[in-house]
């Protein structure tokens, strides 16, 4: 099912697949929900959505992690104001947080489930076990009596969540002492880096070693 609870005048549409799909399809004739018949076999349906929700609760949280970051760095309106004059929108779309965070809380799983479907497809799963370790850190807002700001959300995302590992939290002021993934992103966007691709991703595996062993000398 995509869309929101069927009622006049709103479109939701329920997709179908397998044997007994046109039977089901004739089930919902006249009704508030559109139904999608699929030619493809069981299962078929259920990718639909999950590829769908991938990009919708995916996206909402890429950019609530993007606004975050801004905000610690100090940049936030500049971002702001070049999303404006090169992505349209793109700046009013990046507080849909707001509005959804009180349901965060049942987006972890679905985020994990699918990872497992990249992951068994042979894809890389990272970027939605990022979104479900997001959700995570917002599951406080459930029971939130009204909405919460953006600013209060990136103090919950900022405050990280119990298992967030302490050994890779001084990694970023680490970058910056060594000067290693500042120049590396730096140079690579000027067209001036001195490391090949392969060498800009090593640096990171380095400054997080290096970061370990400053923590254990301590």
């Amino acid at each position: 099912i995509i869309g929101p609870p069927p009622k006049p005048g709103v479109r939701t549409r329920l997709y179908l697949a397998g044997a007994q799909a046109k039977r089901i399809d004739e089930l919902f004739t006249g009704t508030a929900v559109g139904t999608v018949v699929l030619e493809q076999p069981v299962g078929a349906a259920s990718a639909v959505k999950a590829c769908y929700a991938a990009w919708t609760k995916g996206s909402i949280a890429l950019m609530a992690n993007i606004r975050t970051l801004a905000a610690h760095e100090g940049i936030d309106e500049v971002l702001l104001k070049e999303w404006s004059e090169s992505q349209g929108d793109l700046g009013k779309r990046s507080t849909a947080i707001t509005t959804q965070s009180r349901k965060a809380w049942r987006w972890i799983a679905e985020m994990e489930e699918l990872a497992k479907g990249f992951r068994t497809a042979g894809l890389p799963d990272g970027f939605h076990l990022a979104c479900a370790d997001l959700y995570t850190r917002l599951a406080a807002c459930k029971d939130a009596k009204t909405e919460p700001t953006l600013d209060e959300i990136r103090a919950l995302l900022l405050k990280g969540s119990s298992s967030a590992k302490a050994a890779d939290a001084p990694l970023l002021s680490v970058g910056r002492s060594v000067g290693c993934l500042p120049r590396t992103c730096c140079e690579e966007s000027a067209g001036t880096s001195n490391s090949s691709s392969d060498q800009a991703m090593i640096s990171r595996p380095v400054v997080r070693a290096s970061a370990r062993m400053l923590n254990s000398s301590k």
